[in-house]
């Protein structure tokens, strides 16, 4: 196998996660005991998106994941988002301070986080387009 193809299995398994998270993000949506959910599901999920990132080497020669969120010029209102997720006890698992903190974070939390909306959700959509991740989204 090619690494050609390898790269390409592995797109296919993102997408294949993308689809698993949005059939959660509906099962969250519609039931009330989150915590059954979470934990397993979401762990599982983190833990191959992490490793099929490493095992590719997506990251690194063109993207600046570790820079700072201040530098990426947010409006105030998607800064204060942002920032909020760092102190919400609901989140106490993520930080969000560079750029690879953005994309690491889940996206069914994104719907979580007080005063987030379709503003900010596009904002930070467009800045991490400008960043070298166009396949990056925030489904709301």
């Amino acid at each position: 196998m090619s690494k050609e193809e390898s790269k390409q299995d592995c797109l296919d398994v993102f997408k294949k996660l993308d689809e698993f998270e949005r059939i959660l993000l509906c099962a969250y949506s519609k039931t009330e005991s989150l915590i059954e959910l979470k934990h397993e599901e979401i762990r599982i999920l983190e833990g191959l998106q992490m490793e099929i990132s490493r095992g590719l080497g997506l990251r690194g020669d063109i993207r600046n994941d570790s820079k700072k969120i201040e530098e990426l010029n947010f409006s105030k209102r998607t800064l204060r988002c942002l920032y909020r997720i760092n102190t919400d006890p609901a989140f106490y698992r993520y930080r969000i301070r560079t750029v690879a903190d953005i994309i690491n974070f889940p996206k069914i939390y994104w719907t979580k986080v007080r005063m987030f909306g379709k503003v900010a959700s596009k904002e930070i959509e467009e800045k991490m387009h400008q960043e070298g991740y166009p396949d990056f989204t925030i489904p709301l």
